[in-house]
């Protein structure tokens, strides 16, 4: 009987971790957050929690963040929707909600903009990634919305496209 409450509590705090941290970002470990390629308990991930702040933590513990801090510097902003790291330059980035794109420091959470999408967001809840073979950063949200941002690439610099909703069929195929 205690084995099986010492398993619910941890299956609890797994629960708890994993719905206190809505965004979560991986690297590729050659700065300290990603995979140590020996093991696999090395791999590290940093989250942005609901009221703004990053943590840090082992992949295999998420119960055990480790605060890196209160997202600041935040320039017509009230707050970070979505967070992912682009393997381009290694660097943790995060969309506003009023569409300012910034990178985040990931030792202080200071956060320092970079971009704006030219495109309004609507939404309440975001998903942001980007994707590296299109150099592209995507954003999408609860209501449909289909986002894709250029940061840097000469070819359309700074550029915002709408693409269509994304749907998903009722029965998988």
């Amino acid at each position: 009987m205690r084995k099986r409450k010492t398993a619910i509590a941890a299956v609890s705090l797994a629960v708890t971790a994993a719905l206190a941290v809505p965004a979560l970002a991986t690297a590729d470990g050659r700065h300290g957050h990603g995979p140590d390629r020996r093991a696999h308990k090395a791999l590290t991930a940093i989250g942005l929690t609901a009221d703004q702040h990053l943590v840090q933590f082992t992949v295999d513990r998420p119960a055990k963040p480790m605060g890196i801090g209160k997202v600041s510097g935040l320039r017509g902003d009230t707050k970070i929707a979505g967070i992912d790291f682009r393997v381009q330059n290694e660097k943790l980035y995060g969309v506003g909600d009023k569409g300012g794109i910034y990178t985040l420091n990931t030792t202080n959470a200071k956060a320092m903009k970079v971009s704006q999408l030219t495109v309004t967001l609507t939404g309440k809840h975001f998903g942001v990634d980007f994707n590296p073979a299109a150099n592209r950063l995507r954003v999408i949200s609860d209501t449909g919305q289909n986002l894709r941002h250029n940061i840097d690439d000469n070819a359309a610099p700074l550029t915002t496209i709408t693409d269509g909703t994304l749907t998903n069929p009722t029965t998988p195929p």
